[in-house]
């Protein structure tokens, strides 16, 4: 969540982020998180250089990017079922790119 807090504060402050904008980013910052939590030590494992973690990482967030984007949310304001459906899929199909099934 501190990363979360960090980039609302980081807007300008005559463009606060919408609630939707807010849960979005919440959703990409849990799934990038967790899937770097459960990815990293497998790169550990595989002895992967610091730029291979570094090039890793940087995709896995730009991914968790693209599925918040893309995760369907009410009009009327995200339900806590579709905030875990974005997240768990996410999560997992992250995984699965990356070769950790969780």
């Amino acid at each position: 969540m501190a990363d979360v807090v960090a980039w609302i504060l980081e807007q300008p402050a005559d463009r606060a982020p919408s609630p939707e904008e807010v849960v979005r980013k919440t959703i990409e910052t849990t799934i990038a998180e967790t899937a770097l939590t459960e990815i990293s030590s497998t790169l550990f494992e595989k002895g992967a250089s610091r730029a291979e973690r570094q090039s890793t990482e940087q995709q896995i967030r730009d991914v968790a990017a693209v599925y918040a984007a893309q995760a369907d949310l009410s009009s009327t304001g995200a339900t806590e079922q579709e905030m875990a459906t974005a997240i768990e899929t996410g999560i997992r199909d992250i995984g699965m790119i990356f070769g950790v099934h969780a």
